[in-house]
């Protein structure tokens, strides 16, 4: 397998893991952010529930 084909099926998996992007970029090479965004497209990410401070004080997570 190629490099290109490795680094471009890591990539996605850093997005899900939410490795910040700018850090995606960098490990990816990009000198445009915008080339980056693209793997937002290509991940599901799923919604995070919000905990609002109520539920942490009776630990209702």
């Amino acid at each position: 397998m190629c490099l290109r084909i490795r680094c471009h099926s890591y990539a996605p998996l850093l997005v899900e893991n939410h490795t910040p992007l700018p850090s995606v970029q960098q490990y990816m090479g990009h000198s445009d952010i915008k080339s980056t965004i693209i793997y937002l497209q290509l991940v599901s990410i799923p919604a995070q529930k919000e905990v609002s401070p109520v539920d942490l004080v009776f630990n209702l997570q």
